[in-house]
C-alpha cells in the first residue's frame, strides 16, 4: 500500500505539459516547439540565411564562369549575325628579282608592287546564315539557362547548408542536454551508493550510459562543426568574413521557422531548367539538320569586286641598256557560284544531327518526368510530416513526464535504475524524433520552393 501511494504521488506531482526539469524547459524554448515560427529567435535566424544566400550567390567563383560563357556566346551570336554583312579587305604585294645569263652574261633586273582592295559579299548561301544565327540563339538560350541554373542551385545549396548546421547545432544542444542528464543520473548512484541504498550495478550502469552520452555529444559536435564549414565554404571568398560569421552564429542554438499550419501546395507547372535546354538542344539540332541539308543540296553565290594598283619595271644590261616601266590600274567584278554535288562528310554529319535530335527530344520527355514525379512525391511527403508534427510532440511531452516520474520513483526507492535510464533515453529519442521530423520538413519545403522556380535539387 505504501509503494502505491509513492507511485500515485509522483504522477500527481508530473504535469500534464512538459517535463519540469531546467534542462528540458530549456530545450524546448531553444527547439520552439510551441512558437517556432513566431519566436525573435527564428525571425533572426531567417534574415541571416537571406543574408548569407545574398553575399553567397554573388561571390562564388562558378558565378563568373557562367557570366563568362554567357558573354561569349552572345559573341558568337553577334559574328552569326555578321555574315549577313561584306568583306572588305586589302592585300599588297611586292617582288623583287635580280638574274644573269650564263652564256651572254647580260645581267636582268625587275621589281613590281601591287595593292588589290577587295569587297565579297554572299548573295545566296541556301540559308545557311540564318542557320548559324538560329544556332548561335539556342547556344545562348542554353548558356544563360545554365547561369539562372547556378545561381538556382547556389540559392538551394546555401539554403540547405544553412538549414543543415542550423539542425545539427540543435541536435549538438541535444546531446549535451543528455549528457548532462546522464551524468546526473550517475551522481545520483552515486549519493544513493554511499548512503548504502542501492548496489554498485547502478553506478555502473550509470557511468556506462554517461560514457555513451559523453561519446554522442562529441560526435554531434564533430558533424556541427563540418556542417558551419560546408556553409562557409559555399559562400565564397568574400571580405566580409566578420559580417557572415556573425550571421552563421545566428543559425546556432534557435531553430529556423516550420510552419505552424499545412501550408498551401499549389502551383502551375513550371519547365525545368533540364527540361528548357533539353528543348533548346532539340531545336539547336533541328536548326543544324536543316542547315546541314541547304549546305548539301543547295548553291551558293557570291559577288567578288576588286579595285588594284600596280607598278612593275624590268631592267636589262645590254649595250643599250633597255628600262621598262609599267603603271597600271583596274577593276575587277566577278560572281562565283558554288554547288556542292558529292560530299559524303555531309550526308554523315546530318545523319548525327538527326540523331541528336531524337536523344534532346528523349531527353526532354525524361526531363518532364522526373519533374512531376518529384512534385507528387514532394507534395505527399510534406503532408505526411506535417501530420506527424502533433504525434512527435505529443511524444516528447509524454517522454518528459515519464522521465520526470521514473526519476521520483527511483530517487524514492520504489524502482531501479534501469526503467529511469531507459525513461532518459526515451526522452532524448523522443526529442530527437521529432526535430528530425521538424528538420526533414523544412527541408522538403525547401525543396518545394526550388520546383515552383523549375529547379531539381539532387538530393
Amino acid at each position: 500500500m505504501k509503494n502505491l501511494f509513492i507511485i500515485l504521488a509522483a504522477l500527481v506531482i508530473t504535469e500534464a505539459s512538459l517535463a519540469d526539469t531546467a534542462r528540458m524547459e530549456k530545450v524546448a524554448e531553444q527547439l520552439g516547439i510551441d512558437s517556432a515560427a513566431s519566436s525573435q529567435g527564428s525571425k533572426e535566424a531567417k534574415a541571416a540565411v537571406e543574408r548569407l544566400v545574398l553575399v553567397g550567390v554573388k561571390a562564388y567563383p562558378t558565378v563568373k564562369e557562367r557570366e563568362a560563357d554567357v558573354a561569349a556566346r552572345q559573341s558568337e551570336k553577334d559574328a552569326a549575325v555578321a555574315n549577313y554583312q561584306p568583306i572588305l579587305s586589302i592585300n599588297a604585294n611586292a617582288s623583287r628579282q635580280d638574274g644573269k645569263d650564263t652564256d651572254t652574261n647580260i645581267k636582268n633586273h625587275s621589281d613590281g608592287r601591287d595593292v588589290n582592295l577587295i569587297l565579297r559579299q554572299n548573295l545566296y548561301r541556301g540559308g545557311i546564315d540564318s542557320g548559324r544565327v538560329g544556332i548561335s540563339e539556342q547556344n545562348l538560350l542554353i548558356s544563360e539557362n545554365n547561369q539562372l541554373f547556378e545561381t538556382e542551385n547556389l540559392d538551394f545549396s546555401i539554403r540547405r547548408a544553412a538549414l543543415e548546421f542550423n539542425y545539427r547545432s540543435l541536435r549538438q544542444l541535444i546531446d549535451d542536454v543528455s549528457f548532462e542528464d546522464a551524468r546526473d543520473l550517475r551522481n545520483l548512484a552515486q549519493r544513493k551508493l554511499d548512503a548504502g541504498q542501492v548496489g554498485k550495478i547502478d553506478l555502473y550502469t550509470t557511468t556506462m550510459r554517461e560514457s555513451t552520452a559523453k561519446a554522442s555529444a562529441a560526435r554531434s559536435a564533430i558533424e556541427s562543426s563540418q556542417a558551419r564549414e560546408r556553409l562557409t565554404t559555399l559562400l565564397g571568398p568574400s571580405d566580409q568574413k566578420a559580417e557572415l560569421s556573425g550571421d552563421v552564429e545566428l543559425l546556432k542554438n534557435r531553430i529556423l521557422p516550420y510552419p505552424e499550419v499545412m501550408p498551401n501546395l499549389a502551383s502551375k507547372q513550371v519547365k525545368t531548367f533540364e527540361e528548357r535546354n533539353a528543348e533548346a538542344v532539340a531545336k539547336r539540332a533541328d536548326i543544324t539538320l536543316d542547315q546541314g541539308y541547304r549546305e548539301r543540296f543547295l548553291p551558293s553565290l557570291d559577288l567578288v569586286a576588286q579595285l588594284s594598283r600596280s607598278k612593275n619595271s624590268t631592267y636589262y644590261s645590254l649595250e643599250n641598256d633597255f628600262d621598262n616601266r609599267v603603271n597600271s590600274s583596274g577593276t575587277f567584278i566577278q560572281l562565283q557560284f558554288n554547288w556542292t554535288l558529292w560530299d559524303r562528310r555531309l550526308d554523315h554529319l546530318n545523319k548525327a544531327s538527326a540523331q541528336e535530335k531524337l536523344l534532346a527530344d528523349a531527353q526532354s520527355a525524361t526531363a518532364r518526368y522526373t519533374a512531376e514525379s518529384e512534385v507528387t512525391r514532394i507534395k505527399v511527403y510534406i503532408q505526411d510530416l506535417y501530420n506527424n508534427l502533433g504525434t512527435a510532440i505529443e511524444a516528447y511531452k509524454a517522454s518528459g513526464q515519464l522521465y520526470d516520474a521514473q526519476r521520483r520513483l527511483y530517487e524514492t526507492g520504489v524502482i531501479g535504475i534501469q526503467p529511469l535510464i531507459d525513461a532518459e533515453a526515451e526522452k532524448r529519442n523522443a526529442i530527437a524524433t521529432w526535430h528530425q521530423n521538424v528538420y526533414e520538413l523544412q527541408l522538403n519545403l525547401l525543396i518545394w520552393d526550388a520546383l515552383k522556380k523549375g529547379f531539381v535539387p539532387n538530393v
